[in-house]
């Protein structure tokens, strides 16, 4: 009877630990969607003139 206790709460921690996100992963679609909405949003202030094609590639280059 002991060992089914001490097998159900080990599953119990298991679990618990399984379900937490690990710190990169969790974060990275959020972060690599973020950079393509500002990629995009570059690429559109390019094509309408509001920057040049100097200050779109500077900001490029600090998306990624």
């Amino acid at each position: 009877m002991m060992i089914l206790l001490i097998a159900a709460v080990g599953f119990v921690v298991y679990l618990a630990l399984k379900k937490q996100p690990s710190g990169n992963q969790a974060s990275y679609p959020v972060q690599h969607s973020v950079q393509s909405e500002a990629l995009s949003i570059a690429k559109s202030r390019l094509a309408s003139g509001e920057i040049t094609v100097e200050e779109f590639e500077q900001i490029k280059k600090n998306l990624l």
